[in-house]
């Protein structure tokens, strides 16, 4: 793929990428679509719950994606929903995004992977001054999610952090006041690396 800095420095403002691969839509059977036997994706049942709604109010906006033998790479959930929570006809048609060439198990795997990994974060601020709480919670946030906390990673209260007292051994090296200054040297070093500590003494 040609380098877009290289694009913008040589001031072209219009170029057609070769794609490897593209995608077209087609209408496939819902009974017809096979899962991916290894599929990795799970959903809560609050998350079927918002997407069961999302699919009765819009429908498919974004369709299924599949590999040209129907076997799913992404949609697995909403092919679920539709049969069993919404109960779609099995034999009902629905829009699928098909490759023009057969993916590979390597790429049908990555892909599978990215479709759900590669997305967008969301600027918290923008949300807060478009939208109401009330409706992006009924939409499928979090309330915690909302005022910046990771509600999958909550952080500990403080009555209930544990707080671990470090854990050290000691040496103890005794040497020739000779040897002293050169010791002494070494000992400085030592003391750079993190979490060692120099005690110096005379007896």
């Amino acid at each position: 793929m040609p380098d877009p800095l290289a694009i913008f420095e040589a001031g072209v403002t219009r170029v057609e990428f070769i794609m490897n691969i593209e995608w077209h839509n087609e209408k496939r059977k819902i009974k017809d679509l096979i899962p991916y036997i290894a599929n990795p994706r799970q959903i809560t049942d609050k998350q079927a719950q918002d997407l069961k709604a999302s699919l009765d109010k819009f429908g498919i906006a974004d369709p299924i994606v599949i590999n040209t033998t129907n076997e799913i790479i992404g949609g697995h959930q909403r092919k679920k929903i539709l049969e069993t929570l919404i109960g779609v006809d099995p034999d009902f048609e629905i829009d699928v995004r098909v490759p023009d060439r057969e993916l590979t198990i390597d790429e049908s795997r990555e892909l599978n992977v990215r479709l759900n990994k590669n997305v967008a974060g969301w600027d918290f601020d923008t949300l807060a001054n478009n939208f109401d709480i009330e409706d992006l919670i009924e939409w499928g946030f979090e309330q915690d999610e909302l005022v910046g906390i990771d509600y999958q990673n909550p952080k500990l209260d403080e009555s209930d952090e544990i707080i671990r007292q470090k854990e050290m051994f000691r040496v103890l090296i005794s040497v020739p006041v000779d040897y002293a200054i050169e010791i002494k040297e070494t000992l400085e070093a030592l003391s750079d690396i993190p979490g060692i500590e120099i005690d110096y003494g005379a007896n």
